[in-house]
């Protein structure tokens, strides 16, 4: 178990790197957007693409940070929260909003308020009106090492009405070269929400019954894939399979309780699977709504196993 000073961010703080390890897997976590930096088993290939320190200062640098407080797309940066509309950094198209912006969590140094062998506990305050988002509120990263599996967890509160949709946006690349080719990608999903020319979705739910989305066996992805599958109506009481990739000798399976999985297969680096809300909720009412209210508790509960399979 070691916590090392990496480099700095901008104003001179310092950017954190914190090993873990169960034995079985190690893993690297950052303090700078709570980033799952790389995973292993002992004398491996690390299993995540990686880039180097000064591309996560970048303000789109996803590479495998927590992303939020509200991943994905809003449509035209707007959204009515108690009645009152709105507005958050246009950041894509000059029409939607990325990821909440330049201000959002990937960017930000996180405090480790735990660090030990098989874990790793961090957490961030985000002021009122930080990038537009109404609420004081405070989110909690906890990375959990058992055997060959990580369980993460992202919890949040509010003082006041505002939304909430963090999500782990980690790139998969799951043996010894670079990249994603050959690999097999497995959802277990029966629908999938078709998107519009902005990447938004058009707000069909539709049946990937004889459509090109249908992955509920494994097969080599689709290049073109920057999709939400539907896993669900609403977060699940627990974490059930929800996709799987197959690798150059090393599979992952990942459960989830989220109602989606975002699926991004555009860049040759690696494939990014991340549990999360429905994106563009606010924009279309029929879909699970991620509104965070003072006195309730935001969480979801992700669990990465990994395997060696030998085919290679």
């Amino acid at each position: 178990m070691t916590r090392d000073t990496i480099g700095e961010i901008p104003d001179g703080r310092p950017i954190e790197r914190l090993t873990l390890s169960s034995g079985t897997l190690d893993a690297q976590v950052l303090t700078l957007g709570a980033t799952l930096e790389q995973v292993r088993f002992p004398g491996g290939p690390g299993l995540m693409a990686e880039i180097p320190l000064p591309e996560r200062l970048l303000p789109k640098a996803y590479v495998s940070p927590i992303v939020g407080p509200v991943a994905n797309r809003i449509s035209d940066a707007t959204a009515r929260i108690a009645g009152r509309e709105y507005r958050f950094e246009v950041n894509e198209h000059d029409r939607t909003s990325l990821h909440s912006g330049g201000t959002g969590v990937h960017r930000a140094l996180w405090t480790v308020t735990r660090h030990d062998a098989g874990g790793a506990t961090l957490e961030i305050a985000l002021p009122d009106g930080l990038g537009g988002f109404p609420g004081n509120r405070v989110m909690t990263v906890d990375y959990a090492l058992t055997d060959a599996e990580i369980a993460l967890t992202i919890t949040a509160i509010t003082d006041a009405p505002t939304l909430m949709n963090p999500a782990h946006h980690p790139y998969w690349s799951l043996g010894p070269g670079p990249g994603w080719a050959g690999h097999r990608l497995t959802v277990a999903a029966d629908r999938v929400l078709p998107v519009d020319d902005l990447t938004l979705p058009t707000g069909e739910v539709l049946d990937v019954t004889g459509t090109p989305f249908d992955y509920r066996s494994p097969r080599v992805p689709d290049g073109t894939l920057d999709h939400n599958f539907c896993l669900g109506d609403a977060p699940a009481e627990a974490p059930r399979f929800a996709a799987r990739i197959d690798g150059d000798g090393y599979r992952l399976n990942i459960l989830t309780d989220a109602p989606g999985l975002q699926v991004f297969t555009g860049k040759p680096m690696g494939i990014p699977i991340e549990p999360q809300f429905w994106p563009d909720a606010p924009s279309n009412p029929h879909f699970p709504q991620i509104g965070l209210e003072p006195g309730q508790t935001f969480r979801q509960r992700s669990i990465y196993r990994f395997e060696q399979t030998g085919e290679r």
